[in-house]
C-alpha cells in the first residue's frame, strides 16, 4: 500500500513497492484534467515492453508523477536491469520501443 502524500504534497521518503493497478489508481486520476492519465498511458506502455523484454527486475518512477502536483509534465523513472545480463552484448532497441512523443 503506498503511502498518504506529506503536507508539501510528496511521498515520504523512501522506495514504495506497489502493483501498476494500485500505481494507477493513486497517481493517473486527479480532477484537474486528463494530463495524468495520459502520462499514464505512455507509462503503462512502457511497463508492459518491460514486462515482455525480460532483461529488467523492477521499474522505479519518481519525479512530479508521484507528487499531488494537478498536472505533471513527464514521469521519471529507472529501469533496474535483471543482474543474470551481467555480461551479454544487448543491443536495447531491439528490447524497447520508445515511448516518447507525448
Amino acid at each position: 500500500m503506498l503511502p498518504q502524500f506529506t503536507e508539501q504534497g510528496l511521498l515520504p521518503e523512501g522506495i514504495h513497492h506497489a502493483t501498476f493497478a494500485e500505481f494507477e489508481r493513486r497517481f493517473a486520476y486527479f480532477e484537474r484534467s486528463d494530463r495524468r492519465y495520459r502520462l499514464l498511458d505512455r507509462l503503462r506502455e512502457l511497463y508492459h515492453q518491460v514486462q515482455q523484454s525480460g532483461i529488467v527486475k523492477q521499474l522505479l518512477v519518481g519525479g512530479s508523477f508521484v507528487t499531488s502536483k494537478p498536472e505533471p509534465s513527464d514521469f521519471d523513472c529507472i529501469l533496474v536491469l535483471n543482474p543474470s545480463i551481467e555480461g551479454q552484448d544487448l543491443a536495447i532497441a531491439h528490447h524497447f520501443r520508445t515511448v516518447a512523443g507525448y
